[in-house]
């Protein structure tokens, strides 16, 4: 029923979204991170793929921030960065599988004519190359990932770079973040 819909990614993007906000809004999503305390290495890759969501980055990273107060740093940043590129491959699936060319559709009837000049610039090389460069740093940024993946996916990197690629630098920016909060802490 759902495939019959016109813009059914947009609607479960949607959906998906508003459930989270309840969720969050709730303390249910808080509490059910906290409850991967316990679960040691796994529990760490799992709050890796959370800590690279828009709702969900906050209580991931107080909890990583957590459990690295008791474990080796390195080992928390590199699982981390492991569900974090689980979680941006998942984000990447979702967005390459259709909903990049929903909301290429929807900015189609929006733009009209000006849509063509737009879409010329995308579908250069050179745009492609800078939209990678512009995806990676928003992965290391506090801005969601879900706007860098989309950056990079119009270079159309292959899922083996893809996934070397955010594993790298969620590793490194969980890293920094780890250190930084161990400054304080």
């Amino acid at each position: 029923m759902v495939k019959s819909l016109k813009y059914h990614n947009l609607i479960i993007l949607f959906i998906v979204l508003v459930i989270t906000t309840m969720l969050f809004h709730f303390g249910i999503l808080e509490q059910w991170v906290k409850e991967l305390e316990h679960t040691g290495l796994l529990g760490i890759v799992i709050l890796g793929i959370f800590f690279v969501s828009t709702f969900t980055a906050v209580p991931a990273a107080t909890m990583l921030v957590m459990m690295s107060e008791d474990m080796n740093i390195f080992i928390v940043a590199v699982f981390a960065g492991l569900g974090g590129a689980i979680g941006d491959y998942l984000m990447h699936r979702f967005i390459e599988d259709g909903l990049a060319h929903e909301i290429e559709a929807v900015f189609r009837k929006m733009a009209g004519n000006s849509w063509k000049k737009f879409d010329h610039i995308i579908h250069t090389r050179h745009f492609a190359r800078i939209s990678l460069v512009i995806g990676a740093l928003i992965l290391v940024s506090p801005i969601p990932d879900e706007i860098g993946l989309g950056f990079m996916s119009i270079y159309h990197l292959g899922v083996k770079k893809l996934f070397a690629l955010t594993f790298g630098l969620h590793s490194i920016y969980i890293f920094i973040l780890l250190s930084l909060a161990g400054l304080f802490i």
